[in-house]
């Protein structure tokens, strides 16, 4: 048996609420740069890491993960608020204060403030 003791900081930080975008997310981790999948996975991987390089739209975000960046900013991946309705999610990312997100980028990936990936966050 596993026994996990929280404090109240550490419960107040837990991330228990359904998260389309983490699902999204969590989904693509396997392919991101560097990750070995199992054999179950592998086709998909080979896949989705095609589809990552070859669509324009989604190659900041490679581009991201290619550089050996392993974290991922709050402004990205926000603590779920227990939406099940996909478009909402996008929504609040959309509404992000850009002070935050200039914060976030200093910390989580220095020297990306100007490029592609970060603009159309601002």
């Amino acid at each position: 048996m596993i026994r996990i003791e929280l404090d109240e900081a550490s419960l107040g930080a837990t991330r228990s609420a359904i998260s389309p975008l983490r699902d999204a997310f969590c989904a693509m981790h396997p392919a991101l740069p560097g990750r070995h999948p199992s054999w179950p996975y592998r086709e998909r991987v080979v896949r989705a890491r095609e589809v990552w390089r070859e669509d324009d739209r989604l190659r900041p975000l490679w581009d991201l993960f290619a550089e050996g960046r392993r974290v991922v900013s709050d402004f990205l991946l926000p603590r779920p608020f227990g939406t099940v309705h996909v478009h909402e999610e996008p929504a609040a990312l959309r509404a992000t204060d850009p002070a935050f997100v200039r914060e976030q980028v200093a910390v989580c990936y220095p020297g990306t403030a100007d490029t592609p990936f970060v603009r159309p966050c601002l």
